[in-house]
């Protein structure tokens, strides 16, 4: 007779996420892989791999410099190299990489408000399932994972400092928890990944400093330094031969065009799906009135939820929700925009140029919104 393997509420939750969300994934276009980042990643892994491990590449375009590409060498590439290896079908390791994204971002969010005590488990969940299913996530989550994995990411990052600042877990499990979680995030895009540990970083720096404050820096300093290493030079190597593309892209006009104080609280200031129908979610999210209003009144909740003066660390949330929202609102210009707009456009088509897309500040104000949605569902329904 067998033993059978008993799983805790929490991993069977997890599971029970995964299992939707890879349902959910695979009623996407089944059969077929979509243009989600690179359709070489998807189709030949281990050759874009290798090519990856060079700054040149002479595959596309008659040759060119690689934008990054190094980034896929940890965890995106090695996911579809190994499902590649035991042949699974390009599409569907597509669709567990989407599971396996959504999963983590929803048990992230559940687990930082457990941690938080804010809401019930059932609230919680829901939390969890409005960051994961986000107007961003949505919208980019079949052309452009790559860069809402970090986002995915973002809850792991400010779950150890939590504790630690809590007395519930040591300095160096804390450090080294969060350094982890931002080794996972690759570096597809440096900048994204950077803004994901803005929730941790503020969270740390809104205490006040202390024996355990320090030694939390101390361990959590170097070992994410050093886990960033392996992209940060090759980072550099880039800068030196790579044309100034950013001259020659999207400017700040055009990304900062639907950022206005509503657009970021729903979750639709992302500017592609305003100009491109190619992403079909997005796309229905920032035109369709139903979507339109259904995010409107989830923001809104999220909003309540955050001012009700029993919210849980109230007001470190507002104070990190408040810098997403200055962020990505402030260049905007109309009616009710900021003074600063056009200085600040001009700043981002400048030496701020990196932070143009300034929709990467996203989990800044998801992550506390939805906290709120699971604080105000749980006192409704008490």
């Amino acid at each position: 007779m067998t033993r059978g393997i008993r799983l805790g509420a929490g991993a069977r939750d997890a599971v029970v996420a995964f299992l939707g969300f890879l349902l959910l994934a695979c009623l996407q276009s089944p059969g077929l892989v979509v243009p989600d980042t690179k359709y070489d990643l998807v189709v030949d892994p281990g050759r874009f791999l290798v090519q990856a491990t060079h700054l040149w590449t002479g595959l596309s375009f008659g040759g060119q410099v690689q934008n990054q590409a190094y980034g896929y060498l940890f965890p995106q590439g090695p996911f579809f190299a190994l499902f590649d290896l035991v042949g699974m079908p390009a599409w569907l390791t597509q669709r567990l990489w989407w599971a396996v994204l959504l999963t983590l971002a929803y048990v992230g969010v559940v687990r930082v408000a457990a941690a938080l005590r804010i809401g019930t488990p059932q609230t919680r969940a829901v939390a969890g399932i409005l960051y994961a299913l986000a107007p961003r996530m949505l919208g980019d989550l079949g052309s452009i994972s790559s860069e809402i994995w970090p986002v995915a990411l973002a809850p792991w990052v400010l779950l150890p400092v939590v504790r630690v600042l809590q007395g519930r877990m040591s300095p160096r499990r804390g450090g080294a928890g969060a350094a982890l979680a931002l080794a996972l995030m690759g570096a597809v895009n440096a900048v994204a990944t950077a803004i994901a540990c803005l929730p941790a970083i503020l969270w740390w720096l809104m205490h006040r400093p202390g024996r355990t404050w320090a030694r939390l820096a101390a361990w959590w300093l170097p070992l994410s330094v050093a886990v960033c290493l392996w992209w940060a030079v090759p980072l550099v190597l880039l800068g030196r031969v790579s044309p100034p593309f950013l001259d020659h892209i999207e400017s700040a006009e055009v990304t900062t065009r639907w950022s206005s104080a509503t657009e970021v609280l729903r979750g639709a200031a992302t500017w592609v799906p305003f100009v491109s129908t190619d992403r079909v979610a997005g796309a229905a999210l920032t035109s369709e009135p139903v979507f339109v209003l259904a995010t409107g009144v989830m923001a809104a909740v999220g909003v309540l939820g955050l001012l009700h003066r029993a919210m849980p660390a109230r007001g470190r949330l507002l104070v990190i929700a408040a810098v997403g929202l200055v962020a990505m609102a402030a260049p905007w210009v109309g009616p009710a925009g900021g003074g600063l707009a056009e200085t600040l456009r001009a700043f981002l088509d400048g030496a701020g140029a990196p932070l143009r897309n300034v929709h990467k500040f996203e989990p800044l104000v998801r992550l506390p919104l939805v906290l709120g949605t699971a604080h105000l569902l749980a006192l409704l329904l008490s």
